[in-house]
């Protein structure tokens, strides 16, 4: 581990998404905004395979399943499951609009949302809809779930939590514009907001603040 470039590979657009991987493969798998997905050999960054024209950029990362499934939003308003052996298609699921995040993937359910800020669950196994519901502003983050609730931030200023039955349970206006996916640890919900005089904001489980943090004014 010495920081030397071991090997590189250009695909055909910018990467914004975070590469994953799946469970059993010495492999990374890329989404690119050229509208494809690749996946390359870990040690050599042989293209192992990539998929055909999927119909829109991609800049979330995909949600992988533990039998192999990858699961990606695109710019193209749709939610695509592939074979990660492959890249074939299994499902395509259209949506309202663009979907900027990659989904969250929780007991064969899959929760994301759109620009229009619509939020879905899907049947992960054949990309039927649970439910859909409206809460605010376009939603560019991923969603957290935990247990029997669902952590969401719009673009706008709120926290929502939804139960995994599709009813919003409480709302919590934080401030500024939120971009970023809330991160839980233990009982703590951490928020970063931007355009706003706290760059972080911890509210407990039940989205009551419990305290913010901003940097001293000089």
């Amino acid at each position: 581990m010495n920081g030397r470039l071991v090997w590189s590979q250009e695909t055909g657009g910018p990467l914004w998404a975070q590469p994953t991987t799946t469970e059993g493969c010495d492999c990374i798998i890329v989404s690119s905004m050229d509208h494809t997905i690749y996946s390359f050999d870990a040690a050599s960054g042989r293209l192992l395979w990539q998929t055909d024209d999927l119909g829109g950029a991609m800049v979330g990362t995909p949600a992988v399943s533990t039998d192999g499934i990858l699961y990606v939003g695109t710019f193209g308003s749709e939610m695509l499951a592939l074979d990660a052996e492959n890249g074939r298609t299994l499902w395509r699921y259209a949506t309202d609009d663009w979907v900027w995040a990659g989904p969250a993937l929780a007991e064969g359910t899959l929760y994301f949302g759109d620009l229009s800020g619509y939020f879905y669950a899907l049947n992960a196994s054949d990309g039927t809809l649970n439910w859909r519901i409206q809460p605010q502003n376009s939603i560019v983050s991923t969603p957290v779930v935990l247990e029997d609730k669902i952590y969401l931030t719009t673009e706008g200023d709120t926290l929502f939590i939804v139960s995994t039955s599709g009813d919003i349970l409480d709302t919590t206006v934080i401030g500024g514009m939120i971009y970023s996916s809330p991160l839980i640890t233990g009982d703590t919900i951490f928020v970063s907001p931007t355009g706003f005089e706290s760059l972080l904001v911890a509210l407990n489980l039940e989205g009551n603040q419990e305290w913010t943090f901003a940097p001293a004014k000089k």
